[in-house]
Order: C-alpha cells, then structure tokens, then sequence
C-alpha cells in the first residue's frame, strides 16, 4: 500500500486522509490518457500530467474532502462531503481560499477586496503513474 501523502490541518486531517484512502485501489481499464480511480466518496477523473524532468504522474485536482463551510456549517467542524455516483472530473484546480492583500499598506487594503471563496475545502493529490 502506497501512502500518497500526509496533510497536517487538525481535524480536517481525518476527513481528508480517510478520502483519500481511495487512492489504493485503482479502476480497471485506468489508461494514460484519463486515470479513473474510487474514492471513499465516489470515482475521481485526473489527468496525466509530466514533471519538469519528464516523468509522467497522475493528477487529480480539486478533489471535494469536505462539505462546504457555508451556512449553519460555518465556523463548525468539517464535515465529510456527499457521496456520489457519477465520475467526477477533477482536471482543473477549484477557486482558493479567501485572500487577503497583505503585502498591501493597511491604508490600501480596504480599497482591494478579499479574493477567493468560502468554499475552497478541495485537494490536488499527484501520484506516480506507474502504480
């Protein structure tokens, strides 16, 4: 069993590892060109992406580990996200979290408005493709 990786952000830590404990079981018929794999939660469509030094690895982005934190979930503890049927794409990096202008001069932040969305609880999980 290859772990894939580990992430350190307290209590959603289990909601995402036990997500993506899914990555050890691979799809028959997983090809180069679209590699399907299950999750806890239902099946993820990455990409086939290649490093800088030509090495080919799996890419699934913007993988859901958690409802959003909209609403009466705002402020709470994360809770796992819905499970589905259907494949769901997962070939392009979902919105980021809110941001703001640090960089800034306090007196100008208030004319740059926060950027982002409260619903940013995705990951990206890169693998080697050779598993």
């Amino acid at each position: 069993r290859t772990r894939v990786f580990q992430i350190g952000l307290g209590p959603v830590n289990r909601i995402a590892m036990s997500s993506l404990d899914l990555f050890t079981q691979l799809w028959n018929g997983l090809t180069l060109s679209s590699p399907v794999v299950m999750t806890t939660y239902g099946p993820v469509e990455g990409t086939v992406d290649q490093s800088r030094s030509g090495v080919s690895y799996y890419h699934f982005k913007g993988i859901p580990y958690a409802k959003p934190p909209l609403g009466d979930l705002r402020f709470q503890a994360p809770q796992p996200p819905e499970k589905w049927r259907d494949v769901k794409r997962t070939k392009m990096h979902h919105v980021f979290c809110i941001q703001l202008m640090t960089v800034m001069l306090p007196t100008m932040r208030s004319l740059v408005p926060p950027t982002g969305s409260e619903d940013c609880l995705y990951l990206s999980v890169a693998t080697r493709s050779d598993l």
